[in-house]
């Protein structure tokens, strides 16, 4: 890694939030294996992350391990991301046979729905420009795919209709969407009217054995790679590619399982 830091979560009694940066060999950042999925901050000081001890919310902690704190109170909340200014984080809650879109200031008050009456909606991600905001759900036939609306929940739009998505991930210059295909593992890019999808990655041509859902990606702070983690419940690592599907590295060894990865064009500390 000679680019920022990757934020990771890995299992097992080593579990936790990981930092990854130049050194190569991992920090381990927080200590509760229910740790999952990290989200930077736009300057890169600040992780969300959701923590799951039973019940499941939002978390955030600097980068440098202090001000640990929690942000949500609900008994499902997870898949956090930040707004481009940093002010709010946009969420999944789940409630009993739904799931929905919320945000709350990044000190924690100010808690509302972002999303009214669509009942399964989950994995958001705000575009660099603040304008629209890229998530999955369920189309009215209930297949679940990807889409985007604007920032005020406004003109849902569905792209990539023939494919399962999942993990819809922004590029930095906002001009691309990364996401996961959950019915193989791959990973596709796609502009954001959804015209021009193409596959980077089949995770199946790994080595080691994988699983679709054990696949998720982020870019690279400058828009020419991805990282991604791949593998079961057993082993996973953290990979780069690309974006034109060349020059896989593999970045985590071990009897290990990493996963959710989000890279930050911060430092390590």
């Amino acid at each position: 890694m000679s680019l920022g830091c990757v934020a990771f979560a890995r299992g097992g009694p080593y579990g936790g939030l990981h930092l990854l940066g130049a050194s190569g060999t991992p920090q381990r950042l927080t200590t509760v294996e229910g740790d999952y999925v990290p989200a930077w901050s736009p300057d890169g000081t600040v992780i969300a992350f959701e923590r799951d001890n039973g019940d499941q919310q939002v978390w955030v902690i600097d980068s440098r391990g202090s001000g640990l704190r929690r942000l949500t109170a609900g008994r499902s909340d997870g898949g956090p991301t930040w707004s481009p200014d940093g002010s709010q984080i946009i969420f999944t809650r789940g409630t009993v046979g739904r799931t929905d879109l919320d945000t709350v200031a990044a000190d924690g008050t100010g808690l509302r729905r972002l999303v009214l009456g669509q009942p399964n909606d989950a994995s958001p991600a705000s575009s660099p420009d603040r304008a629209s905001i890229a998530f999955v759900s369920t189309d009215r036939a209930g297949n679940f795919g990807l889409f985007v609306m604007r920032a005020d929940g406004s003109r849902r739009t569905r792209l990539a209709s023939q494919i399962q998505a999942a993990w819809p991930k922004w590029s930095p210059d906002g001009t691309q969407l990364a996401f996961v295909n959950e019915a193989d593992g791959s990973i596709y890019v796609t502009d954001p009217q959804g015209t021009r999808t193409r596959r980077v990655f089949d995770v199946r041509t790994l080595n080691n054995a994988t699983e679709p859902n054990f696949t998720i990606a982020a870019w690279s702070p400058d828009g020419t790679m991805l990282v991604f983690a791949a593998g079961n419940p057993y082993v996973s690592h953290l990979y780069t590619v690309t974006v034109d599907g060349n020059n896989l590295t593999q970045l985590t060894t071990g009897t290990v399982t990493d996963a959710t990865p989000a890279w930050s064009a911060t430092p390590c500390p």
